[in-house]
């Protein structure tokens, strides 16, 4: 690897580590939601609470499966969402929902964390410079599922 090379690469694992321990803490503080308990409740809100089975839950959120179970146990504790046995599905096969506290919740954490990207990033680059950096992402996320980042998928 060259110096310049290096210097971005640097670049970039700094940025990232900055940015997720920004954005980690404001959701914390500000809905008193972890990044994990926004991951999960995010993909339930898109699926308009439609039941949902665990491995599809784990394949979206690129978890294996024993994250996503602890993840699922410790919300169920803390009433954000509910799972329930399905056997109309399947032997041992568990739905997960989320709770109307677990939709509070995400509701009143989307619109700062949002706020919150939109300062931090949104807001820093120009339309130009967003548009590269998804297109870059892009690239990298093609890039990493080719050399087999659906291991995780597989696993949930």
């Amino acid at each position: 690897m060259r110096v310049e090379q290096s210097a971005a690469w640097g670049d970039f694992v700094t940025m990232q580590e900055l940015l997720h321990a920004r954005l980690s803490a404001q959701l914390q503080r500000d809905s008193s939601l972890s990044e994990a308990d926004y991951a999960v409740l995010a993909v339930l809100h898109r699926r308009r609470k439609i039941h949902t089975r665990p491995h599809e839950l784990g394949t979206e959120l690129r978890w294996e499966k024993s994250r996503l179970h602890r993840q699922l146990v410790r919300m169920e504790s803390r009433k954000l969402v509910s799972r329930w046995e399905a056997p109309e599905l399947g032997p041992r096969a568990i739905e997960v929902t989320v709770t109307e506290k677990g939709s509070a919740a995400f509701g009143a954490a989307i619109a700062r964390h949002t706020a919150a990207v939109d300062e931090i990033v949104v807001s820093t680059l120009s339309d130009e410079d967003l548009q590269t950096l998804g297109e870059i992402s892009r690239k990298l996320l093609r890039g990493i599922d080719e050399q087999g980042a659906g291991e995780f998928a597989s696993e949930a």
